[in-house]
């Protein structure tokens, strides 16, 4: 389940500072489309994190996948839950986020340690720009957080070795082999995400804040966990 929690974990965590950057108005909307990329996210994952391990795709098909997952769950997420104007950014953010992630796991199925490393030093680097182009721009947060994950997944990408990717593509094959993972994960995942998203929506904006902000603080606990189930996969 930490997997699946830890999604986008390495851009939030390192956000503690959104409350003293962000008036309580701007915090909420971050938060709203934080918490609605999370739920496009765990969705157009659906376990291809794990289905790389046993049937290899290539790149171009892999997006293309992840593209059509994100599209079907924003639609069904934004027809039963979503109030007020929508933004493309949480969907975007989330291709990316679903992307990052399954290239992170390849990279430590193959035990590349080092290129796993250097995709988590682009994560942790991507904070401080972000942070730096709000403040000194005014651009959104979230903006700012979309467009440099774009960076950060377009650099991750050049570490790819597309040439060790099998010739037979068998979608179906790769679906299946990432259900189990994404029905025993998933539930409990998106009941905490779903519940973050509905109380930055529904609350109002000095509860949801109060609510999202104490949630940020058993952050620690999770990032311990993630680090050392991913170390497992190396062995």
């Amino acid at each position: 389940m930490v997997n699946q929690i830890t999604l986008l974990f390495p851009s939030r965590r390192d956000f503690f500072s959104e409350p003293y950057l962000l008036d309580s108005g701007s915090y909420n909307e971050f938060n709203r489309s934080y918490y609605l990329a999370g739920l496009i996210a765990l969705f157009a994952l659906l376990g291809f994190n794990f289905s790389i391990k046993s049937v290899r795709l290539k790149n171009i098909l892999i997006f293309l996948l992840v593209f059509i997952n994100s599209i079907a769950s924003c639609l069904i997420i934004l027809l039963f839950f979503q109030k007020g104007n929508f933004s493309l950014f949480p969907l975007v953010f989330a291709f990316f986020g679903v992307m990052i992630t399954i290239f992170q796991f390849e990279f430590l199925f193959k035990s590349e340690v080092k290129k796993y490393l250097i995709a988590l030093i682009y994560l942790f680097t991507a904070q401080v720009p972000t942070v730096a182009t709000h403040i000194m721009t005014g651009l959104n947060l979230f903006y700012a957080l979309t467009i440099l994950y774009g960076l950060v997944f377009i650099l991750i990408l050049q570490l790819i070795n597309e040439g060790e990717k099998h010739s037979k593509n068998d979608v179906v094959a790769f679906y299946t082999a990432g259900l189990s993972t994404f029905v025993i994960n998933s539930s409990p995942v998106a009941i905490l995400l779903l519940g973050k998203y509905i109380a930055t929506v529904n609350f109002t904006i000095e509860i949801a804040n109060s609510y999202v902000f104490a949630s940020l603080l058993i952050a620690p606990m999770y990032f311990a966990g993630n680090i050392i189930e991913r170390v497992i996969y190396t062995l």
